[in-house]
């Protein structure tokens, strides 16, 4: 207490500074910011004893994390006699950073010629931590904002921006916000852009479509948009937030998918010798072809969808499904063609052989069996009358055997 009495002004008396010194952090620097005297609570945050600090330079009020023209501006205003308020921050003994509100009041006796200055500090240490915290999300937020391979507004009703994420149409975020959505879209796109954006407003639920539009090139380019309602607390919507993203690329590639496979079913459908029938893992067919239909006599529209035991006859269906059932277990263990045969039954109920040969193909994490089969009656036909000759020479020979030896 004595060092304080010896500098404060005479009208402060010992109760009013026990009262400061016992609920605030202080210090007291000469002119060239030498300490005199520094409060418990200064020298705990500082970790250094008070005998070791008196006499010391005040090292805060020359941080190397602030800036020389910071220290010009502070030492500036107190020189002049007047108030300075702000935030130091340094580094404590045990390389710890922290910040302090400080408030630094020149004062001086009569007769003296040079201030002396009187330092009050509160810690805000926290406080500083936890906005270095947010301002480090704040950048991995934006960061992953900018990021998204997307562009994402938030307009009103009326299409003006008020938020965006990333540059749009070579402007920066600074540059959109304020102007209208609207106005990066050709004539061509903009009612229809526009109609769907309304129709949030007024059905007051998300929405999504499509749109085109035409690049500085002149070149057709494909957005697919989702627009959702924003709601205040009242459940009025005040604005929607649009994901516009740009998928020229994968529609091109979709289109020339949709004309490849057009196109193959056009061919597989057209080809009218042998029959080709494919079905899923379930047993659904699911391709049918013209050799098919002539074959079985079902159109493609009577049998898509339908199992493969419908083209099986009744009579010998168990014996059909034991077939195909080892005919899947070995194409699918020796991953080769299987070759089976079964009696098959047309629409209009008769029955006929057929030898086809099982494939298995999968097509993403989707599988297919494929059967190119072959009516084969007229190969049984000739087969049973090749054993109906061969039964009647046996008979031959034997009877004309017989009768050679009753004559001997």
């Amino acid at each position: 207490m004595e060092a304080i009495k010896y500098n404060m002004p005479d009208s402060m008396d010992d109760s009013v500074w026990a009262n400061v010194i016992g609920s605030s952090m202080v210090s007291i620097t000469d002119a060239l910011g030498r300490i005199e005297f520094a409060s418990d609570a200064f020298s705990e945050i500082l970790e250094c004893q008070k005998y070791r600090l008196v006499g010391e330079t005040h090292e805060l009020l020359k941080s190397p994390l602030h800036t020389g023209e910071f220290y010009k501006n502070l030492w500036r205003t107190i020189k002049m006699g007047n108030k300075w308020s702000g935030v130091l921050t340094d580094v404590n003994s045990s390389g710890r950073v922290f910040w302090l509100d400080t408030e630094i009041i020149p004062f001086r006796k009569k007769g003296e010629k040079n201030y002396k200055y009187l330092c009050l500090y509160k810690n805000v240490t926290n406080y500083y931590k936890e906005r270095e915290v947010l301002k480090k999300q704040e950048l991995v937020n934006e960061s992953f904002l900018q990021g998204i391979p997307l562009n994402v507004f938030v307009v009103s009703r009326y299409g003006k921006i008020l938020n965006t994420n990333k540059s749009f149409c070579k402007k920066e975020v600074q540059e959109l916000i304020g102007t209208y959505v609207y106005d990066y879209f050709s004539p061509s796109s903009f009612q229809s852009f526009k109609n769907n954006i309304d129709k949030v407003f007024v059905d007051k639920k998300k929405h999504q479509f499509e749109l085109h539009d035409l690049n500085t090139d002149g070149e057709k380019i494909f957005f697919s948009v989702i627009s959702s309602p924003n709601f205040n607390s009242v459940g009025e919507i005040v604005s929607t937030t649009i994901a516009l993203n740009e998928v020229t690329e994968f529609k091109n590639v979709s289109d020339q998918l949709k004309n490849s496979e057009e196109k193959f079913r056009k061919i597989y459908q057209s080809i009218n010798i042998g029959v080709v029938v494919v079905a899923d893992e379930k047993g659904s067919i699911t391709e049918w072809n013209k050799g098919a239909e002539a074959t079985f006599g079902y159109s493609e529209k009577e049998i898509i969808g339908s199992s493969l035991t419908m083209l099986m006859s009744e009579k010998y269906r168990n014996k059909n499904i034991a077939g195909l059932l080892r005919g899947v277990d070995k194409i699918k263990n020796q991953k080769e063609e299987a070759t089976v045969k079964m009696c098959c039954l047309r629409k209009n109920g008769e029955q006929f052989p057929v030898e086809f040969t099982l494939s298995y193909c999968k097509v993403g994490e989707v599988g297919f069996y494929s059967a190119m089969m072959l009516d084969i009656s007229q190969r049984k036909e000739l087969e049973n009358k090749l054993i109906k000759k061969t039964e009647d020479l046996e008979l031959l020979l034997k009877t004309t055997e017989e009768e050679l030896i009753k004559k001997t």
